[in-house]
């Protein structure tokens, strides 16, 4: 499959952060790594998912895109969506969206394929019938492993981790542009 090809998917599964939108910079800052403890980062982090976090570039169009032909899609994040919610609708990313699980959801986070493998089933199609959108590493390798179709999204914040990307994702791009060209 090239990236020509990504709508012949059945269904397309999202991770969140440096995926679908451009919050990474807030979970690597000084801020978060001041937080003493989760209860503390989710606190700050929702005041920027409900305000300041926007789209990776072309993620919008891309997921009009995704509407528009009726491809259903899934998020798997490892942020809950109590804290991502604010973002979520406000973007609009919720409309459409067959739904949202984290980790908590599920009791296994994303070192397990339970969560990919999960969507699917939930969606109705198998892994083979699936694209998983990731921009961790080792998420993506995970996600491969259990037989998905793997887009890498490239993250300034995994730099390190870009050849090993590369290695476990189908496709790699930097922009959701790349996968389609827009109408006029």
């Amino acid at each position: 499959m090239t990236k020509d090809s990504i709508f012949s998917q059945k269904a397309f599964i999202f991770d969140f952060d440096g995926t679908l939108v451009d919050s990474m910079g807030f979970w690597f800052s000084e801020q978060v790594r001041a937080c003493c403890g989760p209860a503390e980062y989710f606190a700050y982090m929702k005041t920027k998912y409900d305000n300041e976090i926007c789209f990776k570039a072309d993620a919008g169009a891309f997921l009009n895109e995704v509407r528009r032909r009726g491809i259903p899609f899934c998020i798997a994040s490892h942020t809950p969506l109590s804290c991502s919610y604010g973002c979520y609708t406000r973007l609009g990313i919720s409309g459409g969206c067959s739904f949202y699980i984290s980790p908590e959801d599920i009791g296994s986070d994303k070192h397990d394929p339970r969560i990919y493998l999960f969507c699917a089933e939930r969606l109705g199609f198998s892994p083979g019938e699936c694209a998983v959108f990731e921009d961790h590493p080792k998420f993506a390798g995970v996600a491969k492993r259990a037989g998905f179709f793997v887009v890498g999204i490239r993250e300034k914040h995994y730099a390190d981790g870009e050849e090993e990307l590369s290695h476990n994702a189908d496709i790699l791009i930097e922009s959701y542009g790349e996968l389609y060209t827009c109408p006029d």
